[in-house]
């Protein structure tokens, strides 16, 4: 009777990502895969085909043999089969995302990349972060000694409230004849009602009107502050001569700290 001889050899060691640093990670699965993609593939093959020649033959016994002799003939095909069975052909990998049983060799690779060079989103609240052991990237919840984006996700900043009050809120440089910008962070715009008086309007509004502001003009001209709100400030630029009078300067400086309480 024919017999199946063919084995199938055991798969490699499956990546886990609850363990494996990414190294090991990549190279378990590379390992996982090409065993998948060359050995396993032949393996399979062969057994399936010694599989189906002793069906025909077990057929061909059951459709000639007497009754009563039927189960001998059973049993002996019985024992054959299990003795060459497939068991643990393939263990799962921990990772969900991958399915080593009917991923082919590209989508393995996608997804390892995947898994190689992004986390994925994190919740609200929590900031990127090297783990422990230093091996890989975290998703970590913001807190005292942590960092986080501010409110305009411009700038990095410490969440204690020391180093918020001490950062640049906003500044601009324009001319002050034309209104443009010269060069801004955290400023919509700068518009005029009356020679020498401009209101400067945030992007992202402050929290607070406790904030300190610093005005530099050209050269003979000197400026001061106005309003100070949340969503804008007024500045005022006079003439270091004939009695101060309102003028309005090629070049107007604005830096503010705090306000972000």
């Amino acid at each position: 009777m024919a017999k199946i001889t063919q084995t199938i050899t055991i798969f490699p060691p499956a990546p886990d990502s609850s363990t494996d640093s990414a190294s090991v990670f990549n190279t378990k699965a590379n390992n996982f895969v090409a065993h998948q993609s060359s050995t396993y593939v032949g393996e399979v093959n062969t057994w399936a085909t010694e599989a189906n020649l002793l069906r025909d033959e077990i057929n061909g016994i059951v459709a000639t043999i007497p009754n009563g002799t039927i189960n001998d003939a059973i049993t002996t095909a019985t024992d054959t089969w299990s003795s060459q069975k497939i068991a643990s052909l393939a263990p799962t990998i921990t990772w969900g995302a991958i399915n080593g049983n009917i991923d082919t060799q590209a989508d393995l690779k996608t997804k390892l990349d995947a898994k190689e060079n992004s986390l994925g989103l994190g919740t609200a609240g929590q900031v990127l972060a090297t783990n422990t052991g230093a091996t890989g990237k975290e998703w970590v919840d913001a807190g005292s000694g942590n960092t986080k984006l501010t409110a305009d996700s411009k700038a990095i900043v410490r969440t204690d409230d020391t180093w918020i009050d001490n950062q640049c809120s906003a500044w601009v440089s324009f001319n002050g004849k034309t209104n443009a910008k010269l060069g801004h962070y955290n400023v919509a715009s700068v518009s005029t009602g009356a020679t020498g008086k401009y209101t400067i309007t945030f992007e992202i509004p402050m929290t607070s009107n406790i904030y300190a502001v610093v005005v530099n003009c050209a050269a003979g001209t000197f400026g001061s502050i106005g309003a100070k709100g949340t969503t804008n400030i007024v500045i005022d630029t006079r003439s270091m001569s004939g009695g101060g009078t309102n003028i309005d300067p090629d070049m107007v400086d604005v830096t503010i700290f705090g306000g972000k309480i």
